[in-house]
């Protein structure tokens, strides 16, 4: 058997023959409106690219990476052998869809999701306490096996286009943010028996494709106003009623 965290993102949705009302982040947690584009950890960096001291440019990341004898398939360990904590939030932007023929629905978020590795604290190395990578650097770092297991399909917006968003950053201590823009279909099972003034319960789940929940383990971030919100969203067939997050360990059979 494997142990895996499991998230559940949860939207109750009602069927309504009226016009939706606008849903407000504060009717799920009052902690007043998000404006995510303000949100500076997770605004475009178009500065993918730092200079220490002497000036040098990015071979200077890929030195210090060899010179520290890194290893990116490795996950970090923690001195009490506890295991990886990531900490999640989410944005969600919009929801464009929610289909009763399909039993699905469609959102576009921004996830972040930060870690701790302690191999790749750089001290007075680099001149700043916290540097922008470019994206492409996660995959020279080890980054958490992320997977939402009732998605049907996903896609990340191109690269370059201007609705590309996209940050990976580097603090000083080995904390790591990676935030990235996703749209997502994800299955909806419904009963339609009360349609068309039916409730429905949407999820999302969050988990680890492969590691277990002794080496690596999901959490809401508390280092934000709120794990999970949700900017004003208009649906022409249903409203938001709630919003929620869980959290449970999932049991799975193994060959």
């Amino acid at each position: 058997m494997i142990a895996v965290i499991h998230f559940w993102i949860s939207l109750l949705v009602n069927g309504t023959s009226q016009t939706a009302a606008n849903f407000h982040a504060s009717d799920v947690k009052k902690s007043g409106g998000y404006d995510f584009m303000a949100d500076d950890d997770s605004v475009v960096q178009w500065s993918t690219y730092y200079r220490n001291n002497n000036g040098n440019r990015t071979s200077d990341f890929f030195h210090f990476l060899v010179r520290t004898d890194y290893d990116h398939r490795k996950e970090p360990e923690n001195d009490n052998g506890e295991a990886v904590a990531i900490n999640v939030s989410i944005v969600v932007s919009n929801i464009r869809a929610v289909s009763e023929v399909t039993m699905d629905y469609a959102l576009e978020l921004f996830y972040r999701e930060s870690w701790l590795d302690k191999r790749l604290r750089y001290q007075n190395h680099f001149k700043d306490r916290k540097i922008s990578l470019h994206e492409s650097y996660i995959n020279f770092l080890w980054h958490p096996d992320t997977f939402m297991p009732n998605a049907v399909a996903s896609k990340n917006p191109q690269k370059h286009s201007i609705s590309h968003r996209s940050l990976l950053r580097l603090s000083e201590d080995g904390a790591i943010l990676y935030s990235r823009r996703i749209s997502i279909v994800a299955e909806c099972p419904m009963d339609l028996t009360l349609f068309p003034f039916d409730s429905q319960l949407c999820k999302l789940g969050i988990e680890s494709y492969g590691y277990t929940a002794d080496r690596v383990r999901y959490f809401w971030s508390r280092d934000v106003k709120a794990p999970l919100l949700l900017q004003k969203i208009r649906l022409p067939d249903f409203q938001i009623k709630e919003a929620y997050v869980t959290s449970v360990i999932e049991n799975y059979a193994t060959g």
